[in-house]
């Protein structure tokens, strides 16, 4: 086998309260499911506990009861698409924690101190330690690359180079990250705008939602008809039409998929001649409103970066 170019999956050690739950039936059959799902946790096409026996190889009897009990707990959804993992991602993409990784370091150079390791196992740890350009532990060398979504043992780290494959993928989403920023540029008419790390991670975020290409321009374009985004409602104060905006978050970019899908919206009246108090109010509205706004998209590019 060559492990180098094998994809693999994490399966944590904890115990927790969902696994007791599903007894051992279910864990048995959840592992077969987390082997097999695709890189968005969904297995197509299984709707019934007889397809997810004959996908994972474990007798009926036992999948029934499996399936029941995962349902129950919230481990696994039966959709129209087929069965899915709703904390896949989650589980199988979040890095270490800065404290654990310090810890690993900190073990490790005091076992070199006892020469129980050589200074080469420890550059693994240490030079992960190192704070990145936005202030978060370099984590690249846990997941060399998308195709793998995880390392069995996170606190090393490969010398070796990024495969073929590595380089097609990471190629291939870099040319689907363009492709939506330039239709957001050329929609929205923002001719000078470039793709910077904060709005290519913003659409990553999306992406990794399982949105496609076509799917966030329909977003996009779905944006022009909302009168608020387009600044055309009374209440808005300016055009919030930035990229970060209309991909905030899932509900954002599903609402205006949606919207775009029906007819226009009339434009609202012109508002009449406001009151001081009115326009204090007004004013105060949209304040609160945008620094909502800003604070989800800092929670976001925190979680994504």
């Amino acid at each position: 086998m060559d492990w180098a170019n094998e994809r693999y999956v994490r399966i944590y050690t904890r115990d927790t309260r969902t696994t007791k739950l599903v007894g051992w039936e279910g864990r048995a059959v959840l592992w077969e499911v987390l082997r097999k799902v695709d890189r968005a946790g969904v297995m197509e096409g299984v709707r019934t506990a007889e397809d997810l026996a004959l996908m994972v190889d474990i007798p009926l009897e036992f999948v029934r009861v499996a399936l029941d009990r995962m349902i129950s707990v919230g481990a696994v959804e039966l959709s129209d698409m087929g069965l899915v993992v709703p904390n896949y991602l989650p589980a199988q993409e979040t890095p270490q924690s800065d404290r654990q990784r310090q810890r690993e370091s900190r073990q490790l150079r005091a076992a070199r101190a006892r020469s129980d390791v050589t200074f080469r196992d420890t550059l693994a740890v240490t030079k992960r330690d190192r704070k990145g350009p936005f202030g978060h532990a370099v984590s690249h060398a846990v997941t060399p690359c998308h195709s793998v979504p995880s390392l069995a043992v996170p606190s090393l780290a490969s010398k070796d180079p990024p495969s073929e494959d590595c380089r097609a993928v990471r190629s291939t989403e870099s040319a689907e990250e363009q492709a939506v920023f330039d239709r957001w540029r050329a929609t929205h008419r923002h001719p000078t705008a470039k793709l910077d790390q904060k709005r290519r991670a913003r659409i990553r975020a999306r992406m990794r939602e399982g949105f496609t290409v076509d799917q966030l321009s329909l977003a996009i374009d779905g944006a022009k008809l909302d009168p608020f985004l387009m600044g055309e409602d009374p209440r808005a104060s300016r055009v919030y039409d930035g990229i970060e905006t209309l991909l905030r978050d899932r509900a954002q970019v599903e609402r205006l998929i949606e919207l775009n899908g029906s007819a226009r919206p009339a434009k609202r009246p012109l508002a009449v001649r406001e009151s001081p108090s009115e326009a204090r109010a007004r004013q105060h509205a949209e304040h609160i409103r945008d620094l909502e706004l800003d604070a989800r998209d800092s929670e976001e590019m925190n979680a994504v970066l």
